[in-house]
């Protein structure tokens, strides 16, 4: 049935470009909804991973000790609930402060040297050109 005055028309036009506006934004609601669920997700993952190489790091050092040589004591650590402080002088945690403690920071396993890396604060074989 064709639309016989302009009035109605320009309400029928109308309504088609509400309609149209209308689903453009509710696209960009579900691209917004779906990105923030994507980089939660992402935020979770990369936690899960950084805590499963702190756990390894841990495995890890204890095979060293048990298994290899101490070469150097250079590694600065505080104990645990203790925080190192900016200028690695001293520990600290609420209010209380106390000294730093020196641990391996290199050890030699059977020829393979293995040392603590501060910038990325993992343990790793110390590449040897030599051979």
């Amino acid at each position: 049935m064709p639309i016989k005055n302009k009035k109605n028309r320009r309400i029928v036009k109308s309504r088609k470009q509400e309609n149209k506006q209308n689903k453009i934004m509710l696209i960009v609601a579900i691209v917004l909804v779906g990105l923030v669920v994507s980089l939660y997700a992402i935020k979770l993952a990369m936690t899960a991973n950084a805590i499963k190489i702190q756990e390894e790091q841990v495995k890890y050092y204890d095979w060293l000790v048990d298994n290899c040589k101490c070469l150097s004591h250079e590694r600065i650590f505080c104990r645990e609930g203790f925080e190192l402080s900016e200028h690695k002088e001293f520990c600290r945690a609420d209010g209380k402060i106390t000294n730093v403690l020196k641990g391996c920071s290199e050890y030699d396993c059977s020829g393979e040297i293995v040392s603590w890396d501060e910038e990325t604060k993992l343990w790793s074989p110390v590449l040897n050109f030599e051979e």
